[in-house]
This record gives C-alpha cells, structure tokens and sequence, in this order.
C-alpha cells in the first residue's frame, strides 16, 4: 500500500475513533491534558503496529480479545 494510502487510512479511522478514546481517557484520567497526551499516545500505538482497534479486528477474534483485556 502506498504511503499516501496508508496515512489517509489512518486519517480515516482516527476521524471514526479518536472522541471515543478521548473520552475514556478522560473518564480515567480526569486532566483534559492528560487525556491529550493519552489519546495521542494511543493513536500512535495504532499506526505503528503496537494496537489493534476491535472493529479492525475479525469478528471470531473479538471475545478472544476480552477476555484478555
């Protein structure tokens, strides 16, 4: 995949995922600037390869995924 591909990909799924992770941070973390820091740290997790997102995840492996998180 080109590298055009790829980042519009991600810009893709960040616009679709990235109020949710927000708020959980905040819920946890209860510092908007944490809750910052800790979203962005998530999405660069996503895009080097250290996290999968469940929707981005095949559906047989979904309660596999619970269970261990």
């Amino acid at each position: 995949m080109p590298a055009a591909e790829g980042l519009s990909a991600f810009e893709s799924f960040y616009d679709r995922h990235w109020k949710t992770v927000y708020r959980i941070c905040m819920m946890f973390l209860k510092s908007e600037a944490d809750a910052e820091d800790c979203t962005e740290d998530v999405f660069v997790k996503v895009l080097t390869g250290g996290m999968v997102f469940e929707d981005e995840v095949p559906y047989e492996e979904r309660r596999s995924l619970r269970f261990v998180l």
